[in-house]
């Protein structure tokens, strides 16, 4: 119940959604479109890779990033220096499990979005992505792409609870 909530909360910032997107998945085309004219005109060695190798590739990023790069670190300014952390200190869940659920819905819609990008360029481009995965590996990536987002949600509240010794996480 508590993650729906969540949920709903991400459908309020219609536009902040739209443009984190928007950005992960202008980046990935850009690299993808450099790729794509470095192996047409020839330069370097790319190991064998084909254009199905590299689309794929940044396909995939466009996916994964929507799903693991987590942005929760930036509002840590509000919750620790203006106060906000005691709202959640006097609830009955952890302020670790608040800020996950909080993360994991924004992901979940990210990733949706990266997945009808790549599907809907697929389908106007006629973009071969090579063989499908097995279940086998579709199992795999499954379970690391859960680690990863684990991994990258933890880091980030490290980097957000350093807001107690610091005035600016920012970078």
């Amino acid at each position: 119940r508590m993650f729906l909530l969540f949920f709903e909360n991400v459908f309020q910032y219609r536009s902040k959604i739209f443009l984190w997107f928007i950005t992960s998945f202008l980046n990935t085309l850009i690299f993808l479109l450099y790729w794509i004219g470095a192996k047409k005109g020839g330069f370097g060695n790319f190991f064998d890779w084909s254009f199905t190798d590299i689309t794929a590739y940044y396909f995939l990023l466009i996916v994964a990033s929507g799903l693991l790069i987590t942005h929760h670190e930036e509002d840590a300014y509000e919750d620790i220096q203006m106060g906000q952390l005691a709202m959640y200190l006097t609830k009955p869940f952890s302020y670790f499990r608040l800020k996950f659920y909080d993360e994991l819905s924004w992901r979940i819609i990210q990733g949706v979005f990266g997945i009808i990008a790549v599907a809907a360029l697929v389908f106007v481009f006629h973009i071969n992505l090579g063989s499908p995965l097995s279940a086998q590996l579709l199992l795999f990536f499954v379970l690391i792409t859960i680690a990863a987002f684990i991994i990258s949600f933890t880091f980030k509240m490290l980097v957000r609870l350093a807001a107690f010794w610091v005035t600016d996480i920012s970078g």
